[in-house]
């Protein structure tokens, strides 16, 4: 068993020997332009493009025809919000650019619409360092957000095949996990945020609704009471998480440190226990210590 332990610690350490560059996604939904910049392919990068959809609808409610560009710097250990007025050529279009780790999808939206209804004022002076969560929520938003939007399918590294034909949609402030599509479609549970989504194999996925916990689904455990599964003192390492199938009822859930004093956590998920092993590297010492 060692043998594997330490084959798998050292994989990892190889796998993350790499250095990598930031992603950027770009993505036009009618008069909105959405631009994600990440360091990594995070699930957030999926909230900006339902964000897009929403941005567009939320433009024709309200009558505006201008372009919208949302210029999302995520995970940078900043927040910033900041809202212009830009001209270019023949074109104008409302530039919002926003810093953030977690974004609100309703927040953003009355952001967005903050920046169409005053538009003469942010032409002449411009917004920075608002706060978005003070605006209240109007009537057009609220008509906005009652519409679902479905995971999107636009990032191919993120759409990774298998999952049991688990998927979610926004509506509401909140994500609803769902088996099958549409027509068929069963909501399972709503989760506030979802930080990763990842499938293990083509019968099973990892749903992260926090870097601190996430829920396992399997298609034959979908009538089951669905209780998030809890990470101990993970404020330390960054996601997203890589998911290693390891055998028919184990995986691994690896990530990495902020800083380089750390080793990588290496944890165990236990399916047929509902069991997490927080930390393979502090099991091995003790196991060490014991013999």
């Amino acid at each position: 068993m060692y043998r594997s332990v330490f084959f798998i610690l050292f994989f990892f350490s190889c796998i993350n020997a790499f250095s990598h560059e930031n992603i950027n996604v770009t993505k036009d939904f009618g008069n909105v332009k959405v631009v994600f910049v990440t360091s990594y392919y995070y699930e957030e990068i999926n909230k900006g493009l339902i964000l897009g959809h929403y941005a567009e609808r939320l433009s024709r409610k309200l009558g505006f025809k201008d372009q919208i560009v949302l210029y999302f710097k995520h995970n940078t250990g900043y927040k910033d919000y900041s809202l212009k007025y830009k001209k270019k050529d023949s074109s104008k279009f409302l530039y919002l650019e926003m810093e953030d780790s977690i974004y609100q999808v309703e927040d953003i939206l009355k952001f967005i619409e903050y920046g169409i209804q005053n538009r003469k004022g942010v032409k002449k002076n411009g917004v920075k360092n608002f706060t978005v969560s003070d605006l209240k929520k109007s009537e057009t938003v609220k008509q906005t957000l009652f519409e679902k939007v479905y995971r999107p399918k636009f990032v191919e590294e993120l759409n990774l095949k298998g999952g049991a034909d688990i998927s979610y949609f926004y509506q509401e402030n909140f994500f609803s996990i769902i088996s099958g599509y549409k027509e068929t479609e069963r909501i399972l549970f709503k989760v506030e945020n979802i930080f990763q989504f990842t499938p293990r194999d083509v019968n099973s996925v990892l749903i992260f609704d926090t870097k601190e916990s996430f829920y396992f689904l399997k298609n034959e455990n979908f009538d089951s009471v669905f209780r998030p599964i809890r990470i101990k003192e993970i404020d330390d390492y960054h996601g997203p998480y890589k998911i290693y199938p390891l055998s028919k009822n184990k995986t691994s859930i690896s990530c990495m440190p902020q800083r380089g004093n750390k080793d990588e956590r290496v944890m165990i998920y236990l399916f047929d226990k509902k069991k997490l092993i927080q930390s393979l590297n502090e099991l091995i010492n003790k196991s060490n210590k014991d013999n």
